[in-house]
C-alpha cells in the first residue's frame, strides 16, 4: 500500500470518526439540557450551539488536513534537493561566504578523493574515489566504490561559489535478471575553509526507498596550504 492509499484511509477513518462523535455530542447535548431543565427551543440558542458545533468540527478537520498537506509534501520531497544541481552551485549566501585570500581553483584538483556520508544514522566511510575536473567546461567525471556497489560520477562545480553538484550512478548487479539495476544519487557540497573540504547532503529517490542525509568529499593528496577563514 503506498502513501496515496493510507492518506485516503486516513481520511476516511477519521471523517468516520469525526461524524460518530458528532452524532454522540448531539446526543449527549439532548440528555443535558433534559436533565439540567434547560429550554434550547428558541432559534438563537439553536443558532449558537451549530455555531459552537461547526466551529469544533471545522477545527478538527482543518488540523487533519493540514497533516495529511504535511505528509504529502514531506513524501514529495524526500530524497529530492530543494534546487536543481545548476541552480545550487551558482547559489551564494552569507552565512557560507568565506575568504578568498587564496586561489579557489586549487580547490578542484583532479586525482583521488575520500567521501563519507551518513545513513540511517550512522557515518560510512571513508571511500575512495577518482575525480577529473575540467577547467573549461566546468565539469566533474569520476568513479569508485563503496558498501554500496561500484559507481560512476558526473558532475558540474562553480569557482566562484566554491560548490560542486555531483551525480553518482550505481551498476548493481541483480540476481535473476537479464539486466542489471541502477539507480543515483545526487551530491550538492559546498566548501567548508574550516574543515578544508566540502560537505553537504545527498539524496536518493526510488520507487522501494526515499533518503537524504549528510555527505563529505575531501582531496586526498591534498598539498595546497589552506587559508584561515575570514569572518565575512
Amino acid at each position: 500500500m503506498n502513501y496515496f492509499h493510507r492518506i485516503i484511509f486516513l481520511i476516511i477513518y477519521f471523517g468516520t470518526l469525526i461524524l460518530c462523535q458528532s452524532q454522540r455530542t448531539n446526543i449527549a447535548n439532548h440528555g443535558l439540557y433534559s436533565s439540567i431543565n434547560i429550554s434550547c427551543t428558541n432559534g438563537n440558542c439553536r443558532q449558537r450551539t451549530a455555531i459552537i458545533a461547526g466551529s469544533i468540527l471545522g477545527s478538527v478537520v482543518g488540523i487533519i488536513l493540514c497533516l495529511v498537506i504535511i505528509v504529502v509534501c514531506w513524501n514529495h520531497w524526500k530524497g529530492r534537493p530543494l534546487k536543481t544541481n545548476l541552480k545550487f552551485i551558482h547559489s551564494t549566501d552569507r552565512k557560507h561566504s568565506q575568504d578568498d585570500s587564496y586561489d579557489n581553483k586549487n580547490l578542484f584538483q583532479s586525482g583521488i578523493w575520500s567521501s563519507r556520508h551518513i545513513q540511517y544514522g550512522i557515518w560510512h566511510g571513508f571511500y575512495r574515489l577518482t575525480l577529473t575536473f575540467d577547467p573549461q567546461l566546468l565539469k566533474v567525471t569520476g568513479a569508485g566504490s563503496d558498501s554500496s556497489g561500484v559507481f560512476t560520477v558526473d558532475g558540474i562545480y562553480s569557482v566562484k561559489t566554491k560548490r560542486i553538484s555531483l551525480i553518482k550512478t550505481y551498476h548493481l548487479e541483480a540476481n535473476k535478471r537479464s539486466e542489471n539495476f541502477k539507480y543515483q544519487m545526487i551530491i550538492q557540497l559546498r566548501w567548508n575553509c574550516k574543515t578544508s573540504q566540502f560537505e553537504g547532503k545527498w539524496y536518493v529517490r526510488t520507487k522501494t526507498y526515499r533518503g537524504e542525509n549528510k555527505f563529505e568529499l575531501k582531496f586526498s593528496n591534498q598539498q595546497t596550504r589552506i587559508l584561515p577563514c575570514k569572518t565575512v
